[in-house]
């Protein structure tokens, strides 16, 4: 079975009567990089809440390594395994240092003092941190305010991390720079990312795309076979990374995804034409 598995799951607020996720069904492997496409109000936010049993679907199921998340007694190892990353660090900082912030969820777990003190120092520095530890939290920056909540969920021993939104109030640079380090930390450490965004030039080295839409996944394939259905995408308010849709105005006949690529297909093309 799949790390990952959503069977048929929908979801309705209790005080709404219109399903904020309807009939979604997906799977990641571990060790993939899946992102989560698609306008505001399309239910990216609800589904990542399900990846961690923070809600559980009305109807359908969510399986983590096969665990039911509608079942109490499997909660903990859950939300161990799947860590959830906001959009807004703040949201999720709850400690006056930064080493005391990432030993907050060992604590709850009952871990040794210095079982806790290894970890967080371990945690820190994949994050590139540990000058940091007796830092305040609000004393960091936007983006390593972000690679502190990262931290929290490493110091976990978390199999996946959820990043829902995060690099949405960073810069360019702070966005590329975050996304380079997870990517960097699932090659070192084997993790799973889904990254939610509606930034559609980050999902162009993931794995897979879902793009959603009303609360149910329309199109799902690697980025390649997604961004190749220009006017499906369009019908759903999204547009197409820009060297992609670069190429697509320069007539050429492949789906190209990256600079070097763009270039090397119109070298190629202007040899042919010689």
């Amino acid at each position: 079975m799949a790390f990952i598995s959503v069977e048929n799951a929908s979801y309705c607020y209790p005080l709404s009567k219109k399903k904020a996720l309807n009939g979604v069904s997906f799977q990641v492997e571990e060790g993939q990089f899946v992102s989560i496409l698609g306008p505001n109000g399309c239910g990216k936010s609800t589904l990542s809440k399900l990846l961690n049993a923070l809600l559980v679907p009305t109807m359908g199921n969510v399986f983590i390594s096969s665990l039911n998340t509608k079942e109490n007694k499997n909660l903990i190892d859950i939300r161990t395994k799947v860590g959830l990353v906001f959009q807004n660090p703040d949201n999720q900082i709850v400690s006056d240092t930064v080493e005391d912030d990432v030993a907050f969820g060992l604590e709850n777990l009952g871990k040794s003092q210095k079982e806790m003190q290894e970890t967080v120092k371990w945690a820190l520095e994949k994050v590139g941190l540990l000058e940091y530890r007796n830092f305040k939290p609000e004393h960091l920056s936007g983006g390593q305010k972000q690679r502190l909540s990262i931290a929290g969920v490493l110091a976990m021993k978390t199999k996946c991390i959820v990043l829902d939104e995060c690099t949405s109030m960073l810069d360019p640079q702070g966005r590329a720079d975050v996304l380079g380090f997870v990517n960097d930390l699932r090659k070192e450490l084997g993790l799973t990312i889904i990254q939610i965004t509606h930034f559609v030039e980050e999902t162009i080295n993931c794995d897979k795309i879902l793009v959603m839409d009303k609360g149910s996944v329309v199109l799902q394939g690697s980025p390649r076979e997604v961004f190749s259905k220009a006017s499906v995408l369009q019908t759903f308010g999204l547009k197409l990374p820009l060297v992609t849709e670069i190429g697509f105005k320069l007539g050429l006949n492949k789906t190209i995804l990256t600079e070097e690529e763009l270039v090397s297909t119109l070298e190629a093309k202007r040899c042919s034409e010689m």
